[in-house]
């Protein structure tokens, strides 16, 4: 998962800890090609833009197939993220 995270948002290791969080666990819930699919939010994170990254995972089919407890607590965190 990390190596796919890595690959798909070149600024990964930059990231904040919880951003890296809520990154590998798409990797890990979508697999690297699903992961790399997430265009939008994988773009918001090059360039640091935490609301426009959660505003991507609430607006795609990964938020509505999860748990739904789950997907909320990710996209808040992006979201709040200072």
């Amino acid at each position: 998962a990390l190596s796919a995270a890595r690959k798909g948002v070149k600024n990964f290791d930059d990231l904040p800890r919880d951003v890296q969080y809520v990154t590998l666990s798409l990797v890990w819930t979508c697999g690297p090609n699903g992961f790399m699919k997430f265009k939008d939010f994988r773009r918001a994170l090059s360039k640091r833009n935490f609301v426009l990254a959660s505003v991507a995972l609430r607006d795609s089919l990964w938020f509505s197939q999860v748990q739904k407890e789950r997907a909320k607590n990710h996209y808040n965190l992006l979201k709040n993220y200072k």
